[in-house]
């Protein structure tokens, strides 16, 4: 296994996430950039950046924090945590003043130190659930 160091643009992967920074959205991510499992059609780094910024106007005190970071060879697997308070619409949904609590995971494949298609796994129905949009 080898270190975040060892892959160039991996250390920045998820600061975007956390700073309100999206210039490395464009930086890290290249031109053809697909996200496979994403609901909306992101197969660019403006469609990424788009899709980014609907949590924190959603959740305006939203939190991401990176819990792992796994490299090898040219892929990353990334297990994070992120908390917030629903004060803005999400997907059609009202600001109902709940506050989530999401874990997920996602590999990143990389490409000459860019990100060339990433994947995201996280577990929705909880989310959706904590903001009272589900039944329990």
């Amino acid at each position: 296994m080898k270190t975040c160091a060892s892959l160039p643009g991996a250390g920045l992967l998820m600061d975007f996430w956390s700073t309100g920074d999206y210039s490395p959205a464009y930086e890290l991510h290249t031109s053809d950039y697909i996200r496979h499992d994403s609901p909306f059609s992101i197969n660019d780094p403006d469609a990424c950046v788009q899709f980014i910024q609907t949590f924190p106007a959603a959740f305006p005190d939203f939190t991401f924090t990176l819990q792992d970071l796994v490299v090898e060879d040219d892929k990353v697997l990334l297990r994070w945590t992120a908390t917030g308070t629903h004060e803005a619409e999400l997907m059609a949904i009202v600001p109902t003043g709940k506050t989530i609590n999401a874990r997920g995971v996602g590999p990143v494949h990389f490409k000459q130190g860019k990100v060339i298609e990433s994947w995201g796994v996280f577990d929705s129905l909880k989310v959706f659930q904590q903001i009272g949009n589900f039944p329990g």
